[in-house]
């Protein structure tokens, strides 16, 4: 239970982290408003089997720069902080802007984010307008496991999943809804 909890809190990361690619361009399309939320549905292995999960992630705090969230029910909220070009996660350097294929950005030597492809998609999702946009897959590879992230421009992120090595706990979610 404890790793799947470490699981969800990457992704609440990721989630609010990937809704500051508007911010790169310092364009108008930010939603790390106050209240903004994202669901997701999706699949979660433990040594149980695979069950079928819902969660949400919502902005308790946010002043544009500085952005803080609660995801499910976990009492201590997660800190997203631009620095420059550079956003990041609970006090870690996380990922530079502009994301472009292949880039790097690693806080550890044997811990960095890759971005490995770069396309775009019209979501179907609830709250999200059906329009194409920029999404960046993101991967980051270590001893423990694989966590993939799908960024989607002015949206957030669109899909996560994370495959722990050695062990049954994995997960597998997509962005159902939005809330602004």
């Amino acid at each position: 239970m404890e790793k799947m909890i470490n699981v969800y809190a990457r992704l609440a990361i990721l989630i609010l982290t990937s809704c500051a690619t508007a911010h790169a361009g310092r364009g108008d399309d930010l939603p790390l408003r106050a209240g903004m939320a994202w669901t997701y549905r999706g699949t979660e292995t433990d040594r149980a089997g695979t069950h079928e999960i819902t969660l949400t992630v919502r902005v308790s705090e946010s002043d544009g720069e500085v952005a803080k969230l609660q995801i499910g029910a976990q009492p201590r909220p997660h800190v997203l902080a631009w620095r420059g070009d550079t956003l990041y996660r609970d006090g870690d350097p996380w990922l530079e802007w502009p994301l472009a294929k292949g880039q790097r950005t690693c806080f550890d030597p044997k811990i960095c984010w890759v971005v490995e492809d770069v396309d775009s998609v019209s979501l179907d999702a609830k709250g999200v307008a059906p329009v194409r946009r920029t999404r960046w897959r993101v991967v980051e590879r270590d001893n423990t496991g694989v966590a993939t992230v799908e960024l989607v421009a002015g949206v957030g992120v669109a899909a996560f999943r994370y495959h722990h090595n050695g062990s049954p706990d994995d997960i597998d979610v997509r962005l159902a809804e939005v809330s602004r």
